[in-house]
C-alpha cells in the first residue's frame, strides 16, 4: 500500500492528484521488477519486487496496492504489518536482528490503567462491561529513540476496530504509553466522539525511524464507518504529537 511521501518526521500525501510529475513517479515506483525494502518494528527484514500493482478502494483516498515475491529473513516469516520503501531511495540499511515482542500482563494492566485515568479527563462515558471488553487492540513494542518498551492500545464504546457503522454515542480511544523504571506513563492519546468528528479509530500498525534522525515514527491504521486511512506520530520537543492524517480524516486534531 503507498501511504505517501517522506516528509522529514511525518508525511505528505502522495501523489498529489494535480501533478503529472508525481503520477508517473508512482507509475515507475510500483511498475513489474521494481524492488522494495522491507521493515517491520524498526528494522529491515526483507525485499519485495513487484509483480502487479492495484487500487484499493477500501481506503479513502483510494490508493495503490503493490504485490510480488516477498523475501523475508526467516524470524519474519509470517508478519503481515510491513513498511516498505522504495530501493531507488539510496537508503542502504543493514539487516539488524528480528524480535518480536509479545505484551505481557503487567503491560496489558498498564493499558487499563492509563484509559482509565483518560476517560473522565477527556469527558467520555465509561464502558458498562469494562475496560477489559473495551480493549479492542493492544501491542508492544521498542523502537529508537524511547527507552524500555512502548505500549499501545485502542479503545472502542458501542463500536467495533473496523470499517463499520458506530453506534449512536460511540467514540475511540487510543493511547501510548512509554516505560519508566518498571511503570508506564501516558505519552500519547487520541480522543474521537463519533458525534465530533465522525469515525476515525485508530490503531498502532508499525514503526520506523524513517528520517534517520535516532527516533523512530509510529504509523497507525484508521478505520471510519465506510472507509480507513493512515496517520503518523511523531516525537518533537520530548512529545509525541500527531503529525499526520490522510485528507478522509477530518483535520480536528485531538491528539496530544
Amino acid at each position: 500500500m503507498v501511504v505517501g511521501e517522506l516528509d522529514g518526521d511525518t508525511l505528505a500525501p502522495f501523489p498529489d492528484p494535480s501533478s503529472l510529475q508525481e503520477a508517473e513517479a508512482l507509475t515507475t515506483l510500483t511498475r513489474a521488477g521494481s524492488r522494495w525494502t522491507l521493515f517491520s518494528e524498526g528494522v529491515r527484514v526483507g525485499t519485495l519486487i513487484v509483480d502487479t500493482a492495484t487500487v484499493e478502494q477500501d481506503f479513502c483516498p483510494s490508493k495503490l496496492s503493490v504485490s510480488g515475491m516477498v523475501e523475508l529473513v526467516p524470524t519474519a516469516n509470517g508478519l503481515e504489518r510491513l513498511l516498505a520503501l522504495p530501493e531507488s531511495t539510496n537508503r542502504t540499511l543493514a539487516y539488524e536482528p528480528y524480535r518480536e515482542i509479545n505484551h505481557v500482563y503487567d503491560q496489558r494492566v498498564a493499558t487499563l490503567s492509563m484509559a482509565s485515568a483518560a476517560i473522565p479527563r477527556v469527558g467520555a462515558a465509561f464502558p458498562p462491561n469494562g475496560l477489559l471488553a473495551a480493549r479492542q487492540d493492544v501491542q508492544a513494542f521498542e523502537m529508537a529513540g524511547s527507552p524500555g518498551t512502548t505500549i499501545a492500545a485502542t479503545f472502542m464504546y458501542e463500536d467495533e476496530l473496523a470499517i463499520a457503522p458506530p453506534g449512536q454515542d460511540a467514540y475511540s480511544l487510543f493511547l501510548v504509553g512509554t516505560q519508566d523504571g518498571e511503570l508506564y506513563q501516558e505519552a500519547f492519546i487520541w480522543y474521537r466522539p463519533v458525534e465530533d468528528a465522525g469515525k476515525g479509530a485508530p490503531r498502532y500498525f508499525n514503526h520506523l525511524d524513517w528520517d534517520n534522525d535516532g527516533q523512530a515514527e509510529i504509523l497507525l491504521d484508521v478505520f471510519g464507518s465506510e472507509s480507513r486511512w493512515f496517520a503518523a506520530l511523531a516525537k518533537r520537543n520530548g512529545e509525541w504529537i500527531r503529525t499526520y492524517q490522510d485528507a478522509c480524516g477530518p483535520e480536528q486534531f485531538s491528539g496530544s
